[in-house]
């Protein structure tokens, strides 16, 4: 019922712009989204049957007419179960035709090879939408105001329940704080650096130290105000030019310091609700 609904919901966004009623049409896109998002939120992880998962619809959607990347999906599916992380190389820039759909990987074509649409209007997807660029004013309210809520909400949270649960609290503190330097770091490497390069990192390693003692949830949070607040200091001071210095991330192209930042504010409030939620305990 539900994959028809979010059908429905599209084909009636696609009558609606096809009549130039784009304003009305993104109410119905919006909450085909919605519907996709509730129905995968009991969704398949490395643990728990992503990579079996991936198998079969790789199988199905071979076995169909449906026009699908999957020469692509079974060589990223090779590297995943190796540990790895796809890089662009492996897996290019991705655009579907909004006119039939057909996907296509690598610099996108003058004109659909199904239907003969022209390339601007292709619909790219990158690889991450947490680097989509907002303002810089944006960036930097969103430092102190994340922060804030953060030290509010790690206020309330005891030492004896900050290890409850599958994803405790302290392990979402220490993973911010590692993110705050990971993220920031690179962004401060394009300021000192041209053009760096990065690194892959395994999210789930991020803040993490089996072999070291769990510090107390101060510790931690005084570790990240004090992180934050030289953060704040150091891109409120920058010039408006130097918000453009970039690096290039092997999985996510060239990045500049604006979309780095962008990253790293959109990623903390991600876990916001996760750290509410185990705060209530």
């Amino acid at each position: 019922m539900t994959n028809d609904r979010i059908i429905r919901l599209l084909a009636i966004a696609r009558g609606l712009e096809d009549e130039g009623q784009y304003n009305v049409a993104k109410l119905f896109r919006a909450t085909a989204y919605g519907e996709g998002v509730r129905a995968t939120m009991d969704r398949p992880r490395p643990s728990s049957g992503l990579f079996e998962a991936m198998d079969a619809m790789i199988a199905e959607l071979g076995d169909s007419e449906i026009n699908a990347p999957v020469a692509a999906m079974e060589q990223a599916l090779a590297t995943l179960r190796e540990g790895g992380f796809p890089t662009q190389e492996e897996i290019p820039a991705t655009s579907a035709c909004r006119h039939c759909g057909h996907v296509m990987l690598g610099e996108p074509p003058d004109v659909c090879p199904t239907c003969r649409a022209r390339q601007l209007t292709f619909q790219p997807f990158p690889p991450v939408w947490y680097n989509a660029p907002i303002t810089r004013e944006e960036i930097l309210t969103a430092m102190q105001t994340n922060l804030d809520d953060i030290q509010r909400i790690s206020a309330g949270v005891a030492e004896a329940q900050a290890d409850s649960g599958e994803w405790p609290f302290r392990a979402i503190l220490a993973h911010l704080l590692g993110s705050e330097e990971l993220l920031a770091g690179r962004a401060v490497r394009m300021l000192e650096e041209d053009e760096p390069l990065f690194v892959s990192v395994d999210p789930n390693d991020i803040g993490t130290d089996e072999e070291a003692t769990p510090p107390t949830i101060a510790t931690i949070l005084e570790d990240l105000t004090q992180a934050r607040q030289a953060t704040i200091a150091r891109f409120t001071a920058l010039a408006s030019d130097d918000w453009n210095r970039a690096g290039t991330h092997p999985e996510f192209g060239r990045m500049t310091v604006t979309q780095q930042l962008a990253y790293l504010v959109r990623h903390e409030q991600w876990h916001l609700a996760e750290m509410e939620e185990r705060a209530r305990g």
